[in-house]
C-alpha cells in the first residue's frame, strides 16, 4: 500500500510512541513530527497556533482525531505527503459519513 502513494517498500522505521497525548502534543509542536488527536486535546495547540491542521474541516472519526504539525516543520513536504495519503485512504469513509 506504501508504494501506490510514492512511499518505498520495505520495514517501516521504528518512531515514537506516547502514552501521554499532552506529550505526543508537545513533541509534535517542537517539531519532532505529526501528531493524531482528539480534537478537544488539540484545541488549544491550534488556537494558539502552536501546531496547524493540513486541511481544513475534519475527519470524522469515532475517536476524534486530528493531523496536526508546527507551522514551521522543516519537515513539511514530507508531512503533506502523509495528509494526501491519509485523505486518500480515508476517502470512501468521510464520503459516507457527510452522505449519511
Amino acid at each position: 500500500m506504501v508504494d501506490r502513494h510514492g512511499g518505498e517498500r520495505g520495514a517501516a522505521p521504528a518512531g515514537l510512541a506516547f502514552e501521554d497525548t499532552a506529550l505526543m502534543l508537545d513533541t509534535a509542536a517542537h517539531g519532532v513530527g505529526v501528531a493524531l488527536a482528539r480534537s478537544g486535546l488539540a484545541e488549544r495547540d491550534l488556537s494558539e497556533g502552536r501546531l496547524v491542521r493540513p486541511f481544513s474541516g475534519e475527519v470524522s472519526v469515532e475517536t476524534g482525531n486530528h493531523f496536526v504539525w508546527r507551522a514551521d516543520s522543516p519537515k513539511l513536504a514530507r508531512i503533506l505527503k502523509l495528509r494526501d495519503w491519509f485523505l486518500a485512504e480515508t476517502a470512501t469513509a468521510r464520503a459516507e459519513t457527510t452522505a449519511g
